[in-house]
């Protein structure tokens, strides 16, 4: 059994997903897909059973992810974990793919399909919205995986190479109004901190916002650090400041990344009316991973 593992809420994850399954289908292999982020990572590892591989892809280190499971899992299945995020040294019975160069779904393409011509387009599409270049489909296919639409269906469209449909521009037409609102949202539950040298906004987000289109928002207001939570605890963090590394910071909050992007988790749900004392929280343990990582 072939099983997939990789982030399910972006173009890079995606299209690993989609890569992956073109791969098992010209291979010939059952493969079964889990579309996860750091806070359900574990739970997809624990349904893995049987024999056969595993590839992981586009999950950076996370201190809460359960490397004893992996290691079980490592004496019946082959495991490749490819990624671009940074890395502590550790020790684990896996193959490691670590690039920060590139995006996951170029690493992956490198390793699996590099002479596919569909892979080759889904990972320069990946490339495109991780880095944020120009390239209006990419943007339309995240806006799309931002809508709700079937993260398998569309795994299994673009595997084939079918890149837009009617089906899609739909998606992508009815999420435009629901992204409008949620501007609107960010707009009325933020609030701007100066912490040290910095100057840093943290937001409150809906459900129906992603943390790339949350922050990318955000950033044009031009503070140094930015900072996005939703009700279920979960955190993105962004900069317009070169200074800040944001995977120090994340990991204050049981979180990972790279310098430019990084996300965490407060490890508990956040109601409306709690907004302004969680944004204290946060201002406070933000400042002091600030001040720790200057010394």
């Amino acid at each position: 059994m072939f099983f997939v593992v990789a982030h399910g809420k972006d173009v890079d994850g995606i299209a690993c997903h989609a890569i992956l399954h073109r791969y098992a289908k010209f291979s010939n292999l059952a493969i079964k897909h889990f579309f996860v982020s750091y806070s359900d990572f574990n739970n997809a590892i624990y349904q893995i059973e049987g024999e056969g591989e595993i590839v992981i892809a586009d999950i950076g280190y996370n201190p809460s992810m359960n490397f004893e499971k992996i290691k079980q899992l490592s004496e019946k299945f082959k495991i490749t974990w490819i990624d671009h995020h940074i890395w502590p040294k550790i020790n684990l019975p896996v193959n490691f793919i670590i690039n920060k160069k590139y995006c996951a779904a170029e690493l992956v393409c490198k390793h699996f399909l590099p002479k596919d011509k569909i892979a080759i387009k889904l990972a320069s599409l990946a490339h495109a919205h991780d880095f944020r270049k120009e390239n209006p489909l990419a943007w339309k296919l995240y806006d799309v995986i931002s809508s709700g639409f079937d993260k398998l269906k569309l795994t299994k469209l673009l595997a084939k190479g079918e890149f837009w449909n009617e089906e899609l521009e739909k998606a992508w037409a009815n999420y435009q109004k629901i992204k409008e609102e949620g501007y609107k949202f960010l707009e009325r539950y933020h609030k701007v901190y100066n912490l040290g040298k910095y100057s840093c906004i943290i937001a409150f987000a809906p459900d129906t916002l992603s943390s790339t289109l949350a922050t990318l928002y955000l950033q044009e207001k031009g503070h140094d650090l930015i900072i996005c939570l939703w009700k279920d605890g979960k955190m993105s963090f962004r900069r317009n400041n070169k200074e800040i590394n944001l995977a120090e910071i994340a990991r204050f909050f049981n979180g990972g990344g790279r310098e430019v992007a990084a996300g965490g988790n407060l490890g508990r749900e956040i109601k409306i009316e709690e907004v302004s004392e969680v944004f204290e929280e946060i201002a406070k343990k933000v400042e002091k991973a600030i001040y720790m990582h200057s010394l």
